[in-house]
């Protein structure tokens, strides 16, 4: 968890947060803390679920409305990246082993649509879509259709997309880098 100094610093760079409310079926138990961090500093925040399709559907939107209703954030967006059966795989980093156990593109798609859709439609917040076009491009391409439609958080990591400019801001701003410079990198971003 962060310490209040920390979020004594977020504060100085940031208009809002993101705080993750749950992971598949799982209550994040740091939500409840960053959220009397936010509130503490006056940050407002959205809600965050990792949408994690080898859990049962029906189960996973219970615990994701129940997380929106018990830390109660302005909105919400749900991550969808996760192309793998095999956790313990995928957590040991071992990702020739998690890639073996793929969803197909279908199953990936249809999944995840279905969740969206019932989740719009039963949230008392607005509902966003958080992938990105690396993920969308190799894994389900018929997402991009659906998923950018409304209230889009596009994954764009700078080290990946932008190496080169990463590493030579990285030079210039150190590394750690002073929290202070965070709005240098994200103007760019």
């Amino acid at each position: 968890a962060l310490t209040p100094a920390r979020w004594d610093m977020l504060k100085t760079v940031l208009d809002g947060v993101i705080i993750r409310l749950n992971f598949g079926t799982t209550i994040d138990d740091l939500a409840d803390d960053h959220i009397v961090q936010a509130n503490r500093v006056g940050l407002p925040y959205c809600g965050y679920t990792w949408v994690d399709p080898t859990k049962d559907i029906t189960r996973h939107l219970s615990v994701t409305r129940q997380a929106i209703d018990m830390f109660t954030p302005r909105g919400h967006f749900n991550d969808y990246e996760q192309y793998w059966q095999d956790w313990a795989a995928y957590m040991r980093q071992d990702l020739a082993t998690a890639y073996a156990t793929r969803f197909t593109p279908t199953q990936i798609n249809n999944y995840n649509k279905k969740y969206h859709d019932k989740i719009v439609a039963t949230s008392p917040v607005p509902i966003g879509s958080y992938s990105g076009d690396w993920f969308i491009n190799t894994y389900s391409p018929a997402m991009g259709g659906w998923v950018k439609k409304s209230n889009y958080w596009d994954a764009r990591y700078m080290r990946y997309y932008d190496a080169a400019w990463w590493a030579a801001k990285k030079k210039t701003l150190g590394e750690p880098f002073d929290i202070s410079n965070m709005n240098v990198i994200s103007v760019y971003a």
